[in-house]
């Protein structure tokens, strides 16, 4: 097998971006920003530092990666799940990874027991650096691979069945539970104050009005049935001002009774910062605030639930959620953008959905865009935020699509600016296309067809200045969190997009059951009661975000303008080969 190292140099500091492989079903695995040697190093009993012999650990070079085997000489994919054996990865006890100051960086070890084991707990040492600093336990965060039943494998929604598929992070393994005889899964839940377990694998099936659903703060002890693995996940958030160097440390995995299993953490973190993306991160996010939520869904929020979700998109890179709050509301409208002030986010400009511009073109309907538009540009303007974004309406097409000029001109007399999915490259190359400030278009390129006129209309569109954003392909649902690094990484550069708005953080109403007829939901977090839960595919699209960073970085060193940086991306993806799940979605 044939490998391609790409390298560039960071303030005196060798980089290696990516490893592309030769091999005709992968487009690669993407270990960013690790230095030659410090990736995990697998090994065997030789290099074990303390370990129950009940216990093994599989550490994995790229968390994100999805693992291909060879089955009498086919290569084929697989998931990691609570049965697969042999594992992809060799058994070692040493995990080494690459960071920079206040970047989030993932590692993975699959624990395997060879005989029962109960009250399985891990916990981290701090890890020590240069000259007494120190990585504390509380920027190590762990946390369980948990899979359940999902209605399709993963890679195609027109397989449909029940597969166990790995997708949810979780502090409490019992927050799931999974009965392998008859293919089901049922979500914990606390009812008028007892627990009980809601089925999510039967159509119809929801959980009852109140029920409240929280994983753990801390991380939980857990059990493994004989011959059986758990994925363990493991986030590293070094604090700005970290000391650069390397720093060393432990993962203990402990069983009551039984000698410890060591983990060699070894981490080497670097002497700069990250930028901001070159791509605009965005993501359509329902959640509107009120006073209290009747059940748990994508639309409702109270301000515990608001401030967790945006704390968490903050966290995987989103600084431009959308706003479905309206402005008829104007105390919940305060409320909300306070929230998003409060967390961080910027206020340079507001995607706002809470009051979509889905009129006749009539004078008097035209009025009241007019009024709306200066309702919010007038609220926007007074508590510091800048350019308000209205959104036209959703996914039109052909004449339906032209039809709306009157409303975009409108906006645009009264000081707004225009949003709108566009979901082909036919709608995306008509003339009045113009008129759409960040047109957010479908991404597919499920066909080669498909994939030339996409390319050929955000050519079009960036040499008219217009930024053009991406939605789709793969939309928020599918446990892929390779092929979301891959789509919303440095593709996202190499095909000339601005920025990324993707449906959705949550899906619009209860998204706990995938087992409805019409679509599998399109989340990359499930609603808590206190916090979101989050999933596989979620770190995948904060891996494609720090991909872009990693390269925005470079970018502002060499003082390239925004096509010398995507010209570069393209030339980072010249090795990948075909995607092998392109007709996914």
């Amino acid at each position: 097998m044939k490998n391609f190292y790409l390298y560039f140099i960071i303030s005196g500091f060798l980089i290696l971006i990516v490893n592309f492989q030769d091999c005709s079903t992968d487009f690669g695995a993407i270990p960013r920003a690790e230095f030659p040697g410090t990736e995990i190093q697998s090994s065997t009993g030789t290099e074990i530092l303390g370990a129950n012999s009940s216990l093994q650990v599989y550490p994995l070079s790229v968390p994100t990666h999805e693992y291909r085997f060879s089955v009498s000489g086919q290569t084929v994919k697989t998931k990691i799940i609570d049965t697969t054996f042999p594992l992809p990865e060799p058994q070692g006890y040493t995990i080494g990874l690459t960071v920079t100051p206040g970047e989030f960086e993932p590692a993975t070890f699959v624990l395997r027991a060879t005989a029962n084991q109960s009250g399985i707990t891990i916990s981290s040492s701090a890890l020590l650096g240069p000259q007494g600093s120190q990585i504390l336990p509380g920027s190590i965060d762990i946390k369980l691979v948990k899979t359940w039943y999902q209605p399709s494998c993963g890679y195609d929604t027109s397989i449909s069945g029940k597969f166990l598929i790995p997708e949810l992070l979780v502090k409490d393994d019992a927050l799931i539970r999974n009965d392998f005889v008859h293919q089901t899964s049922s979500l914990r839940a606390r009812v008028n104050g007892l627990i009980k377990y809601v089925d999510v694998t039967t159509a119809g099936s929801v959980l009852p009005v109140g029920a409240i659903v929280d994983d753990a703060t801390s991380l939980q002890p857990f059990n493994l049935a004989a011959n059986t693995n758990k994925q363990v996940w493991i986030t590293l958030h070094p604090p700005l001002g970290t000391p650069a160097g390397i720093y060393n440390g432990f993962i203990t995995i402990s069983v009551p009774g039984k000698q410890n299993t060591k983990v060699s953490l070894t981490v080497n973190v670097l002497p700069f910062t990250l930028s901001t993306s070159l791509i605009s991160q965005s993501i359509y996010y329902r959640g509107q605030l009120h006073d209290s939520c009747p059940t748990l869904d994508g639309d409702c929020k109270t301000a515990t639930q608001l401030k967790a979700d945006l704390i968490n998109m903050r966290n995987h890179g989103i600084l431009y959620p959308t706003v479905y709050q309206s402005i008829k509301d104007t105390t919940a409208l305060t409320s909300h953008l306070a929230l998003m002030e409060t967390v961080g986010l910027p206020r340079n400009r507001l995607y706002n959905m809470g009051d979509l511009l889905v009129y006749p073109t009539d004078p008097s309907n035209l009025a009241k865009v007019a009024n709306i538009v200066n309702n919010w540009n007038d609220f926007a303007k007074a508590r510091g935020w800048g350019q308000v974004y209205f959104y036209g309406r959703d996914e039109a097409r052909g004449t339906v699509f032209d039809s709306q000029l009157p409303i975009w001109d409108t906006v645009h007399q009264n000081g707004g600016k225009m949003f709108a999915s566009i979901p082909d490259a036919a709608t995306a190359m008509r003339p009045t296309i113009v008129n759409i400030d960040v047109p957010v278009v479908y991404g597919t390129t499920n066909s080669t067809t498909a994939a030339a006129d996409l390319a050929s209309a955000v050519a079009q569109l960036n040499s008219l200045s217009i930024k053009v954003f991406k939605y789709g392909e793969p939309f928020s649902g599918f446990e892929q969190p390779e092929y979301e690094r891959h789509y919303y990484g440095f593709s996202m550069l190499a095909r000339g997009f601005s920025g990324a708005m993707n449906y959705a953080y949550q899906q619009k109403g209860y998204s706990w059951n995938d087992f409805e007829p019409t679509m599998q939901n399109e989340t990359y977090t499930y609603p808590g009661t206190t916090a979101p839960i989050d999933t596989v595919q979620w770190e995948g699209h904060r891996e494609g975000t720090d991909d872009i960073r990693y390269l925005s970085t470079l970018s502002a060193i060499k003082k390239w303008t925004k096509t010398q940086t995507d010209d570069y991306a393209k030339n980072l993806l010249a090795n990948a080969t075909q995607d092998p799940l392109k007709n996914r979605h």
